[in-house]
């Protein structure tokens, strides 16, 4: 009956599963519970039973439905309240499972519940497409180039009725798998637009070495500016809130050497769509990359910083060796230069580097620029080695970063770069005192603090410790390593010249 109601109503239906979730105000009023009131000793007040409480006020529900059993449809899984009709309201059935929260002070009491039930979806044939953009989007977009074949109009249409739910489902679903059918209905729907529209919400790290052919077509389509556009995009999205750089991004650059193999291998290409989509590429991928070595060096403890940098060597790695693959002499030049003139700042992000490419063949090594980067390294750490060892009377410390940033920081930096002064006790308020122990604490020096809570104001008490001597001999350990990979390399690569 409801079948032939539907189709007489020219509407398609399925049968679906639904879990709804319900938060309800409740109350028991025999146990000294109600509306407006609470149990004078409520930390202390026992849980009453389910069938005592009385259900309020709806305070919040929510519907999510699946497709039943083999039904070919996909349901998006979010339902508005306002398409539902049931006879009979899930209040009055059975819970498949509750959760009360008695009066928490501030608010409560409330009842959550949850309910499983059987769901009739009706919908218009009429919006069928719709239904299907919304719920599986990635077999709508094979629809609308099945679509393209027989009536290119109609598939415009259809990529339209696809854009009002795509922003969202193409951030949410799996991006790698869906962007090689987006690439190629960006190119079928042959309009910027539309183009734009549908690749915008991907992340560049959705980009893999198969979609190399997809993309350069949609080049020779639409010209060096809309992929510079593009790529920009693609790089602006945002994957997580932290401050370091999202692990995507990071093994997406570090692997970034085979996507640029793939282009500039595709000889369907012109070299010129070639070479400028691995520019773009390129220079994003830098510009991500000299952002974040410049961000891990304003972090001001050791241990994080050394940490960061790590974390940045392999995508550096990658960009030199695309670099070379693509033959872009200029960006490579840039790179090197940049970080061989940081050195001091990138000892670690290219110390990790040289061992990360020490399996590099040599003329890899050489055409990537590596062996420049090593030498400008194993200068550095050798001019390190060859100072005079610190004095066991010397107890200066010259490692606070941001050392002038106020009058007390000032004082702390003269405290900590004499050499004979090991203890400084010093009268300041408490928030003074805790700035300087922060600064201290977050630059991990080698120096203890404690308050003296004697007279007004309290006396803060710094006194340098000997980890100061031991750390200098560990970091001298670490340098010889560090110089002896640098070293080997360079061997490897004098070698075979």
């Amino acid at each position: 009956m409801i079948t032939d109601a539907a189709a007489l109503a020219d509407c398609d239906l399925a049968l679906a599963h639904a879990e709804i979730h319900e938060s309800w105000e409740c109350y028991d009023e025999s146990a000294g519970w109600g509306r407006g009131g609470y149990w004078d000793d409520w930390d202390d007040a026992p849980d009453p039973a389910e069938e005592d409480l009385q259900l309020g006020s709806l305070l919040d529900s929510s519907v999510t439905i699946a497709a039943a059993g083999d039904v070919p449809v996909a349901f998006a899984p979010d339902v508005s309240i306002a398409e539902i009709v049931a006879v009979t309201p899930s209040a009055e059935l059975t819970p498949q499972a509750s959760d009360y929260t008695g009066y928490m002070g501030n608010w409560g009491n409330t009842m959550d519940r949850w309910y499983q039930r059987a769901a009739i979806v009706i919908w218009p044939r009429s919006r069928a497409f719709a239904l299907e953009a919304k719920g599986a989007p990635l077999s709508a977009v094979g629809q609308i180039l099945d679509t393209f074949a027989t009536d290119p109009d109609e598939a415009r249409a259809m990529v339209t009725t696809l854009l009002r739910f795509w922003p969202q489902t193409a951030r949410l679903l799996n991006q790698a798998t869906l962007l090689p059918s987006a690439l190629r209905l960006a190119s079928q729907a042959s309009d910027r637009s539309l183009a734009n529209a549908l690749l915008e919400p991907f992340a560049i790290h959705s980009l893999a070495p198969s979609d190399a052919p997809a993309l350069l077509t949609l080049v020779d389509q639409y010209g060096p500016d809309w992929l510079n556009d593009q790529v920009g995009k693609w790089f602006k999205q945002r994957l997580h809130h932290s401050a370091l750089p999202a692990p995507e991004r990071v093994a997406w650059v570090t692997s970034s050497p085979n996507l640029i193999s793939a282009l500039m291998r595709d000889s369907q290409a012109q070299d010129s769509s070639r070479a400028c989509t691995a520019r773009a590429l390129l220079k994003r991928s830098w510009d991500w990359l000299n952002l974040s070595l410049d961000q891990a060096a304003t972090i001001p403890g050791p241990t994080q910083r050394e940490a960061a940098f790590s974390n940045l060597a392999p995508p550096l790695l990658g960009i030199l060796r695309s670099a070379a693959i693509a033959g872009n002499a200029v960006l490579l030049d840039e790179v090197v230069d940049t970080v061989t003139r940081r050195s001091t700042d990138f000892a670690a992000v290219l110390a990790d580097l040289s061992a990360a490419a020490s399996e590099l063949p040599a003329d890899q090594l050489r055409d990537a620029g590596i062996d420049r980067i090593a030498r400008s390294l194993a200068h550095q750490i050798d001019a390190a080695l060859n100072r005079a060892e610190r004095a066991p009377d010397d107890w200066s410390i010259t490692s606070l970063p941001n050392a002038d940033c106020c009058a007390d920081c000032t004082r702390l930096t003269a405290f900590l770069e004499s050499p004979d002064e090991i203890v400084f006790t010093w009268p300041l308020a408490k928030p003074r005192r805790q700035h300087i122990q922060g600064r201290v604490d977050q630059a991990e020096l080698p120096v203890t603090h404690k308050t003296l809570r004697q007279g007004s104001p309290h006396k803060l008490v710094l006194t340098k410790t000997d980890e100061l001597f031991r750390a200098e001999a560990l970091q001298r350990n670490i340098d010889r390593a560090r110089l002896d990979v640098a070293l080997r390399l360079l061997d490897r690569v004098s070698v075979t010249e």
